[in-house]
């Protein structure tokens, strides 16, 4: 029983979500019977380590149900029950922190329901919401099509909707999330590469083409501003220039909002790797572009992967921030940063750190 899911399961919870779990068993009923809570109350003792002498079937049978001739299945019976419902109860609990997520099944209920003046009501809310303050990511993109498809479908959309639209407004959105999503993810290979060093395989011969994307792009003058900075930046990565590195900075400061945490520090090394680029061939003003796209990185705490930064940015930042004579700042940018750095290099990374700026 000792590598059961179940307990697996439980491993992960908290003490308090154990507590919550309980409460979820109760309200599915799954603790009705007295067998049942008394095998909750047993592992809610050993919780959270489960040591494996105490949890073998034939242990806790015998201390639990001594007196039952069947005691080993009656643990088991139970544990068959209780597990659907601990994944049940993990299904929830993600969902109470997913709002989206939330609504969109909350539309879908209204719909098979038939509560029409609902659910109407409810889908304005989201897009109006949505109006005012766009949820950050290029995910959204897709979730904006995701809820006119919702709509459109609807059975009776042409007689409850006031809001006019058609196929083609799904498949624009449609297309702006596989844009954004392909050049995103053509410029993370991109600079992959760099480190890396090239792939074998041509990924031109298996996938659709970015360069027919980019041409459609600047044929049809799409300014969605995610779309047009990535534009840009793919642009600027396979032409190896880029005419003004400071208005480039400028779209990413002026839009970074819409972009979700691990697209922030990636479009941010992106836009590196080209003012790097254009410093190395002669470009002075790109480096001042560069250290002022650092200090606007660590103002808004851009850089941080979880509660760490890396050790090659953090070294990188101080380079930067020193080759514009930006030595107060760097000692600033230092002891702001140094708990953000994971123990065992901290001591080391700090010396260097240091002995850079001295």
């Amino acid at each position: 029983m000792n590598n059961s899911k179940l307990l697996l399961y439980l491993e992960t919870l908290s003490s308090g979500e154990m507590k919550e779990w309980g409460k979820f068993l109760d309200m599915n009923a799954a603790k009705n019977s007295n067998d049942a809570q008394i095998f909750f109350e047993y592992l809610s003792k050993q919780h959270p380590v489960f040591p494996e002498k105490k949890m073998r079937r034939e242990v806790i049978a015998k201390k639990l149900f001594p007196k039952d001739a069947k005691n080993v299945k009656k643990v088991e019976n139970i544990m068959y029950k209780f597990w659907p419902l601990l994944e049940e109860y993990l299904i929830f609990n993600e969902l109470k922190n997913e709002k989206k997520e939330r609504n969109f099944l909350l539309l879908k209920a209204l719909t098979n329901r038939e509560l029409d003046k609902f659910f109407f009501k409810k889908i304005d809310e989201m897009e109006n919401a949505w109006q005012k303050k766009p949820p950050q990511g290029i995910e959204h993109l897709h979730d904006i099509y995701r809820l006119k498809k919702i709509r459109l479908a609807h059975p009776h959309f042409l007689e409850e909707s006031m809001v006019a639209i058609e196929p083609k407004n799904i498949i624009e959105y449609l297309d702006l999330y596989y844009f954004a999503t392909k050049m995103y993810w053509t410029l993370v290979e991109e600079t992959t590469n760099k480190y890396v060093g090239k792939n074998e395989d041509d990924l031109s011969k298996t996938v659709f083409p970015v360069d027919s994307i980019l041409q459609f792009i600047k044929e049809k003058k799409i300014h969605q501003v995610q779309i047009q900075l990535l534009f840009e930046i793919l642009e600027a990565y396979k032409e190896g220039i880029v005419k003004d590195p400071a208005d480039l900075k400028e779209q990413f400061i002026n839009s970074f909002e819409l972009y979700a945490p691990n697209e922030q520090i990636d479009v941010a090394t992106f836009l590196t790797q080209i003012f790097y680029h254009q410093y190395r061939s002669g470009e002075t003003d790109a480096l001042k572009t560069l250290f002022e796209l650092n200090k606007f990185g660590v103002e808004k705490n851009i850089f941080l992967s979880g509660a760490y930064i890396s050790s090659d940015l953090f070294l990188n930042i101080i380079n930067i921030a020193c080759a514009n004579n930006e030595w107060i700042w760097a000692n600033e940018f230092i002891d702001k940063y140094q708990n953000h750095i994971e123990a065992e290099k901290k001591e080391d990374l700090l010396k260097l750190s240091k002995s850079i700026v001295y």
